[in-house]
Formats: structure tokens, sequence, C-alpha cells
């Protein structure tokens, strides 16, 4: 089943209300419904965090939005940490409702309502180079460089998207699955301050996918080496059409390649700045087709560049307003219908 121009959100809202929140998503892409991530309801909630639930040696300081590992606890906690996941208990490594509200609601939501329409369920972890670059030692060092600290980080990100995988299953098992593992911090690897060699990024990114059988995805919101990313075994990629498209089609030969094996799409191509917010759906469906030209010139068929398609917003909107939010959303599926009434995708 290909998502043939299918909308879909990439998950962050800047609602607190977290069943207004869900309703907002399920009214806004019916067909691709994504558990929404609201980072304005808790610090637990933002980026990064969310996902470092279980994590040995994890210390929240909420009341100075700090987060990192310390060595002793870490210790303590290990032995824990490994034979939970020797043991293959995907419960214990749950996304709960401390640390994801939006989560849980959506799954009560989709646990007791009939919701037709749904061709996939989505659920957002956080990457392990953007965790592993975030969440810091004590002696503020990434902890991806420590590989036992790099090593737990990684079992507990594919740990909670299997969790995250078989729950979908028993949702609703006629909706295909849906994990996106989140990597904004893509767009610096190999900066001066991120010293980082691409084989590292795609073993760990593998390393993330172990044991899941559904749709795995990136998204990088910033520019980055696209070849890399599509050197992994993810497939779909989520990225920034709008502002990034000339650089993307720069790896059309991977591409066409990426598509051939089965990978999609996931343009972000509905604009998310609030100097942008006005901009109509007519003309995002214009932007998207001629992205979708760029690539058809350069000798990837168009009807499988189409048929393989999801058209997103360039980024979550969780640091946005409410009403800016709603209004990109509104967008979505507009743009579908635009793109799918012109391209006669039924």
């Amino acid at each position: 089943m290909w998502p043939n121009c299918a909308g879909m959100s990439i998950g962050s809202l800047p609602h607190t209300n977290p069943a207004e929140a869900c309703e907002h998503t399920i009214k806004s892409t019916p067909e691709v419904v994504a558990l929404p991530l609201l980072p304005n309801t808790s610090f637990k909630e933002t980026i990064c965090i969310y996902t470092c639930e279980k994590l040995p040696g994890l210390v929240i300081d909420e009341a100075n939005l700090k987060v990192y590992l310390d060595d002793d606890l870490f210790h303590e906690q290990t032995e824990e940490f490994y034979n939970q996941y020797l043991a293959g208990n995907l419960d214990y490594f749950s996304f709960t409702g401390e640390y994801t509200r939006g989560y849980s609601a959506m799954i009560d939501i989709l646990e007791n309502r009939n919701l037709k329409g749904i061709r996939y369920l989505k659920g957002n972890v956080s990457g392990p180079v953007t965790v592993g670059f975030t969440v810091k030692d004590r002696q503020n060092r990434p902890i991806f460089y420590n590989r036992l600290y790099r090593d737990c980080m990684i079992k507990n990100l594919n740990m909670k998207a299997r969790w995250l995988e078989n729950r979908f299953s028993g949702l609703n098992p006629k909706a295909t699955t849906l994990i996106m593992f989140s990597e904004p911090i893509l767009g610096v690897i190999g900066s001066s301050f991120y010293s980082l060699q691409k084989e590292e990024v795609i073993e760990s990114i593998n390393a993330c996918l172990e044991g899941l059988n559904g749709l795995t995805g990136i998204h990088c919101c910033n520019n980055t080496d696209w070849e890399m990313l599509l050197s992994t075994k993810i497939k779909y990629i989520s990225f920034d059409a709008y502002h990034f498209m000339e650089t993307f089609a720069l790896f059309s030969d991977k591409i066409h390649e990426f598509l051939d094996g089965g990978g999609m799409i996931a343009w972000g191509i509905i604009p998310t700045e609030q100097n942008k917010l006005s901009t109509e759906a007519s003309e995002i469906a214009d932007w998207f087709l001629n992205c979708i030209k760029t690539l058809s010139d350069r000798g990837i068929p168009k009807k499988l560049l189409l048929e393989r398609s999801f058209i997103t917003p360039v980024c979550g909107t969780g640091s946005l307003s409410v009403e800016a939010a709603e209004r990109i959303y509104s967008l979505i599926n507009p743009v579908c219908t635009i793109v799918r009434q012109k391209e006669k995708i039924f």
C-alpha cells in the first residue's frame, strides 16, 4: 500500500490539552493518524527527553530545564536495564503519560473509537544521533562518545520503537505502522562542533531499526548528507522540501534507487514560518508538483514519485502558537486534494 500523496503531520503541537490536540490531528490528517507530542505540557515531553525514560543514569532537572546522565546512577541501573532488554520486555520501555500525554490520549481514543479511513498509524521516536549529542554526562560530554552510554541509549530507543509498533498492531491491525526517528541534529554533523563519521551515523540508525517490521523513517528538517540517510535501512525520508529541495535533488540517482527498493518520501512542503502562514493551498500544491518535476526531469518516473509520496508541513509546530499550528494543519488535506485531482490520483 503506497501513500499516493496522503497528508501526514510531523508530530509536535503547541496545545496543552491532549484531547484537543488529538481531535485536531484526526481531523487534519485522517489517513495518517500520528501520536501528537505536546512539548508545552511538560519539560519531559520535549524533544529527546520524552524518549529517554528508562535510560540508565538519567537525571531530569525540571527546575533548571536540564537533563544529563549521572555515572554513579548509571552503573546502579544498568543491570536492570539489560535484564529487561534481554528478556524482550517491551512494556518496561513503554511511553508513559508522564512523558507523553499526547501519545497516551491518542492511544485511548484509538482504543475506544472506531475511526474509519485510517491507513497508517504513526509514532515518533527521537533519533540516536540527536539524543546522543543532546544528552550529556556530568562533564558536559555528549553521551554518543561513550560507547556504553551509546549502547544503552540506542537499545532504549529501539525498544520504545518496538513497543509503539506492537501497540499500533493491537489498536488497528489493518493500518500500516509507521515509526519516524527525528534527527534534526544531522544538519550540523560534520561541523567543528559535532565530529562524527558517516559510518557511525548509519550504524546507529540501523541499530534502532532492529526487530521492527513496519515502515521506518527519518525526519531531518535541516540540510544534511542525504546520500548517507538513503544508505540506511529506513523505508522513508521526511525532509524540508520547501528550503532544501535543491540539495536533495543532487542525489537523484540514489533517490531513484531508494524508491525502486520500496522507499518513500515525506515532502515537507507546507511552510511553518510565521510570515508564510497566509500561503494558499493551491500555491503549495504547485510547489510540490514542481519538486516532483525536478526529480522526474532527472529520470525518476513521475508515477513512481507520486505514489511513494506523503505531503507534510516542513517541521513540527510545537514551538508555534496554537492559531498558527492549526492554520498549518488546515492546509494539509486541501493540498493533498488539489494534487490528487490534478494528477488523477484516486
